[in-house]
């Protein structure tokens, strides 16, 4: 029985339906006149057999409409993702939506919040953090960088890691060649992950990226299609421009995969950047970065596919107001408009930092929003009217047995915020938010517990780990 999502049953679009359509329309001038570049020969080849038009010198693909449409029906419009226990299984699609984590190239310190490089021996603690947050349905690996790591080998450890220090779904790119291990310890453990493809914005598909994605897809893996278009740079400074620029990145991806492995699963995701011309700096957490994602899930419902924008993010250095305001109105945004999958979890400056503090705090906003969706429940008990009859004008609500038998059905009842008195807050400590998140992340370190793999898996992946090194280290 998979893990039972929020359910979004009346998401708001954002777009009008016949502006839908004319992206998607614009989307299919650009795949059949413009063209998607894809590096490697293995890639040209299925695109070439499919019936693509293939520019061999220069690796561009022009895309028939109507193989378009017959890969868009190939693929399902959802799927159960296999977790390492089945009671984390994730059916991804429809009204579901479910919560990611979100990686980070440096780890905030825990104690004192300050910015260091990640060590193998903090990805086992923090991914039994990510296990221990009900609200993070899907893990990805805190940091990819790990200082006491050769680089080409990092990523298959931290993979092992989270497979020995979670149940959940794990999440993994294609990064460094990783993805065949990955696949392996996946094998190991007997579980899906969740691979992903990252074109390159504008129009291309690195070979890394294909042979890896490839990989996961025939290997059975689901995977997503992950553009990072940034407006003005590397898309049309316009929403709509960026949107018809990514959609034909995610179709062209669909077909490959598709024409590879019929009915392979596949999500489309996205995180695009705002250039903010001022500064010239890059904001993710800008309002428009949201929106974007609004009008991902409404494509993806038009398409009928799972829809993963990679939000809510923050352009904030630290756990201020800032992120507090960034995350919490892209959260509702995206929780509103029917995503499938929010990656959000843990992330500060633009996806450059992680922080288990920001992670325990959004994992609180993850059971809020979720609220939100759960909405108000209208049936004889809830109307309550043959209560309101019982107590009368000027009665009490307390001493009804209704009242016992609703009221924690009735509210999203959060650890960390604070609804003492002021005085009561006082003399606890007078702590704010991110001083009890501290805490809350100290004790589920400390005290959550993840069943062990067997030692035979153990010992295989600490063998495949082994090989890996010897494979990509040697020279």
């Amino acid at each position: 029985m998979p893990l039972q999502a929020h359910l979004c049953r009346d998401p708001h679009d954002l777009l009008a339906a016949e502006d839908v359509e004319r992206i998607h329309e614009s989307a299919l001038r650009v795949m059949s006149r413009t063209g998607v570049t894809f590096a490697g020969g293995r890639a040209l080849a299925i695109l070439r057999r499919g019936g693509c038009s293939v520019d061999e010198a220069s690796g561009r693909v022009r895309f028939p409409a109507a193989l378009v449409a017959e890969c868009l029906a190939c693929c399902p419009p959802s799927f159960v993702l296999r977790a390492r226990s089945r009671s984390h299984d994730l059916e991804i699609g429809g009204a579901a939506l479910y919560f990611q984590s979100h990686p980070g190239l440096y780890l905030a310190g825990l104690e004192d919040g300050e910015r260091r490089l990640a060590r193998l021996a903090d990805i086992g603690p923090l991914t039994r953090l990510l296990d221990a947050l009900d609200e993070i349905h899907l893990s990805i690996m805190p940091t990819s960088t790990i200082a006491d790591l050769p680089a080409a080998i990092m990523i298959e450890h931290i993979a092992a890691e989270q497979m020995r220090n979670t149940q959940k779904v794990t999440a993994h790119g294609v990064f460094q060649g990783c993805a065949p291990w990955v696949i392996e310890m996946a094998r190991i453990t007997d579980q899906q992950v969740y691979g992903q493809i990252n074109p390159v914005s504008p129009l291309s598909y690195p070979a890394e990226q294909v042979e890896g994605g490839l990989a996961y897809v025939e290997a059975g893996h689901p995977v997503c299609i992950l553009p990072g278009p940034t407006l003005g740079a590397s898309s049309p400074a316009t929403l709509a421009g960026t949107l018809v620029l990514q959609t034909a990145e995610h179709l062209a991806g669909v077909v490959l995969i598709q024409l590879a492995r019929p009915g392979a699963p596949v999500t489309l995701g996205g995180y695009p950047h705002v250039l903010d011309m001022r500064h010239g700096a890059l904001a993710i957490g800008a309002v428009e970065v949201a929106l974007m994602g609004a009008a991902l899930a409404q494509i993806c419902r038009r398409y009928r596919l799972p829809s993963h924008p990679e939000f809510p993010l923050t352009d904030a250095k630290v756990l201020d107001e800032q992120a507090a305001a960034e995350k919490a109105m892209g959260l509702l945004l995206l929780a509103q408009a029917g995503a499938n999958l929010v990656s959000n979890g843990g992330a500060l400056e633009a996806e450059k930092l992680w922080s288990p503090v920001q992670l325990v705090i959004d994992a609180e906003l993850n059971g809020m929003a979720g609220r939100v969706l759960d909405g108000v429940h209208v049936s004889d008990e809830t109307l309550a009217v043959d209560v309101i009859d019982q107590v009368g004008p000027l009665g009490t609500f307390l001493r009804a047995k209704h009242t016992r038998r609703v009221w924690r059905a009735e509210q999203y009842l959060p650890d960390l915020a604070d609804r003492q008195t002021y005085t009561a807050w006082l003399e606890a400590g007078s702590r704010d938010i991110t001083d009890r998140a501290r805490e809350r992340a100290r004790t589920l370190m400390r005290d959550h517990q993840v069943p062990p793999l067997a030692e035979e898996q153990d010992q295989e992946l600490g063998r495949l780990l082994r090989r890996a090194a010897q494979a990509k280290l040697a020279g």
